[in-house]
């Protein structure tokens, strides 16, 4: 959920039944980790661990709030307030 912060998912790896130890045996980078949408965090070994490894997590803007309904003749008028962390173009 977008908090206008950078968002880091905790990462926890695991190499045929052992538990890596972050900053010892891998490092973690995030990337458009801050905005609505879709955000990369990739996983790169250290030591005897080589290799990267990169996953994707979505960024959901914030629940609408104040949902209004106004009734006319022959239409309904829907209205609400815009949630943060939405720009318009």
């Amino acid at each position: 959920m977008y908090t206008g912060k950078a968002l880091k998912p905790e990462v926890k790896e695991v190499l045929k039944g052992k538990t890596l130890k972050k900053g010892a045996d891998y490092t973690v980078s995030y990337k458009n980790n801050k905005a609505i949408g879709t955000a990369t965090v990739t996983v790169a070994g250290k030591g005897d661990y080589k290799g990267t490894a990169k996953a994707t997590f979505k960024i959901n803007p914030k629940a609408v709030t104040g949902l209004k309904l106004t009734a006319g003749k022959g239409k309904l008028t829907a209205s609400w307030k815009k949630p943060a962390g939405l720009f318009s173009p």
